[in-house]
């Protein structure tokens, strides 16, 4: 029987023939699982057919695993049997032995090891990419983007209140840090999240995305709550810290979870639209502090800390909506989970047709993907620094440049405008209220482009245009030609156009590497870009503007500035250069594409 197996040509010959479905799933499900060896078949046999192609290429995978399992077990006995004397009834142990198996004899078969097993990659033929991408937007979309979109305004919550916090923290009646100290806040987050960022996306690959659902929230949540109970900084920024490990992770698993579940003909879109939710968060950050930063209403030690509650509220809410989601079919299928992915879409579309009230149309094709691929560090690495350079350095440039001239500006904003314009902390929220506004209006305005235009142009446009827009406020502010108010007009107006290309280099990274690293690869880049450019941006700004306080002059902070324009600069041209077009193609399709791209495919 495994002789004949082993035949490549026989297997796919006969395969169909044999009624083995249910006997090989069995055998793949349980360690210990007893089996018929059957050397003769019947007539009847050869004509019981598997109907659906993905189900025969799945058994066709699981009886070469069960070559590859008997070659093991066998090599495993003989060399026990060298060692000492087998039993009698022992299994299998030579040819002479299978020769002596009746008819219909069932004997216990014993696994190896797992890793000898998942040595082997697969292929399988399957609908379920081709099912997501057709189905008509309706509730179903909303509920996922809400779910999971949520997360980005609460990041956007919690970035404005470590902004708005730092300052107020600087007053003696709170803490009394230093202007250096509160800087410190914004960067000591972004560390969290970069940490959190690697750690979860690699979790997100190897054991799915809904499992952590629910953990990620409940990590940013429970810190959320203890820190507004600290009275120390170093307490403080110690739940700060685990506040960004959480939020962190959101970037990675559920960024990758969100591409996988929207259609390929309104990813662009969508994905702009949730990312600028961030900008929904801030503003109601601002909006909450100036309530609760006013002193005739809340005293001076206890406003911060009740925002610092909100935010933990706020993550409850998110662990509630999360339990409505299904793992993604997507990741099912590359682990080899074909029969769930198969259940959740048929779900998914049952839920469709009934709110809809329109059939689906049959899938138009399949697609043949390698399944049960195994990618450990080493594998990894090779991936991104060898079959995906291209894309690896462009993903580093675009999320370097856009972590920088975001966090950098953004975390020390307030600061700048006490220092220099002479605005009162407490009043700080009202200045960043018209500054979110631009950026939430920029993604969803500018985010149909990305789908229409297509993605290689709209970033180099934006990330140029921010650049050039950049430098000539910068001029104004070092003139002393701008007010608090006309420096934040012009804020505005470059992070309209900024917000938009920022949220696409987390689409870029999102949508060009393969589905069994998505995660792992957006956790990469992204922590790479933030630890670059976000970490150590509010760092360079608060020590800048310090400088800048004691030069008396604004030279240092408008150096940084030109920092960041030279940054997008250079991620334009990367852009133009290095850039794919991803418009209205399945997540499969763009990295099939971008593997003809690399040097190294053409030398095989």
């Amino acid at each position: 029987f495994f002789a004949l197996m082993s035949d490549d040509t026989f297997i796919e010959d006969v395969l169909e023939g044999l009624a083995l479905q249910q006997y090989l799933r069995g055998f793949w499900d349980h360690g210990v699982t007893t089996v018929s060896l059957t050397r003769e078949l019947s007539e009847d046999d050869w004509h019981v057919l598997v109907e659906d192609p993905a189900d025969r290429s799945l058994l066709l995978m699981k009886c070469r695993e069960v070559l590859a399992w008997d070659d093991a077990r066998r090599h495993s006995i003989e060399t026990s049997s060298r060692r000492q004397s087998v039993e009698k009834g022992s299994l299998l142990h030579g040819s002479s032995s299978m020769n002596n198996v009746s008819h219909t004899q069932s004997v216990q078969l014993r696994t190896p090891s797992a890793p000898q097993l998942a040595a082997f990659d697969s292929e399988l033929c399957t609908d379920i990419p081709v099912r997501l991408d057709r189905l008509p937007w309706c509730r179903w979309h909303w509920v996922v983007v809400l779910a999971l979109g949520s997360a980005w305004s609460l990041d956007g919550f919690i970035v404005s209140l470590n902004s708005l916090v730092g300052p107020h923290l600087t007053n003696t009646q709170t803490m009394g840090i230093t202007r250096l100290e509160a800087a410190a806040i914004g960067s000591i987050y972004i560390s969290g999240a970069v940490l959190g960022c690697w750690g979860f996306g690699y979790l997100a690959d190897i054991y799915g995305r809904k499992r952590l659902f629910v953990v990620i929230p409940t990590v940013y949540l429970s810190a959320s709550i203890l820190a507004s109970f600290c009275f120390g900084y170093k307490a403080f920024v110690a739940c700060v810290f685990m506040m960004g490990i959480g939020i962190g992770g959101e970037y990675s698993a559920l960024n990758s979870a969100l591409n996988e579940f929207i259609p390929a003909r309104v990813r662009g879109t969508v994905d702009l639209v949730v990312n600028g939710t961030y900008w929904v968060g801030a503003c109601f950050a601002a909006l909450t502090s100036k309530v609760l930063f006013d002193e005739r209403l809340v005293a001076i030690d206890r406003g911060w800390r009740l925002l610092y509650l909100v935010t933990g509220g706020l993550g409850i809410f998110i662990v509630w909506l999360r339990q409505y989601l299904p793992e993604s079919p997507r990741w099912l299928v590359m682990q080899n989970r074909h029969d769930e992915a198969k259940e959740i879409m048929n779900a998914i579309e049952s839920k469709v047709e009934r709110w809809t009230g329109v059939p689906l149309p049959e899938p138009a094709h399949r697609i043949t993907l390698k399944v049960d691929v195994k990618v450990g560090l080493s594998k990894l690495m090779t991936i991104l620094l060898c079959e995906y350079s291209r894309m690896s350095l462009l993903s580093v440039l675009l999320m370097v440049a856009q972590a920088f001239f975001y966090n950098a500006i953004y975390f020390t904003y307030v600061n700048v405008l006490c220092t220099f314009q002479g605005v009162d902390p407490k009043n700080g929220g009202d200045y960043l209220i018209p500054f979110t506004v631009g950026n939430f209006l920029g993604s969803a305005l500018l985010s149909p482009l990305f789908d229409k235009v297509g993605r290689k142009p709209m970033i180099v446009w934006t990330y140029t245009l921010s650049s050039l827009m950049l430098m000539g406020t910068s001029l104004l502010f070092m003139q002393e030609q701008l007010s608090a108010f006309t420096l934040t007009a012009c804020f505005s107006c470059i992070f309209f156009v900024a917000s938009a290309a920022a949220s696409a280099a987390m689409l870029t990274v999102s949508e060009v590497f393969p589905m069994e690293i998505r995660a792992r690869a957006v956790s990469v880049f992204w922590g790479l870009g933030t630890a670059a450019g976000g970490a150590s941006g509010p760092m360079l700004f608060g020590y800048l503007l310090q400088l800048s306080e004691t030069t008396g002059t604004k030279g240092p902070i408008v150096a940084g500035y030109a920092l960041g324009a030279v940054l997008m600069l250079v991620a334009a041209l990367a852009e133009a250069i290095l850039g794919v077009d991803c418009e209205g193609k399945s997540l499969e399709a763009i990295g099939a594409e971008v593997v003809q791209l690399m040097p190294q495919a053409a030398d095989g």
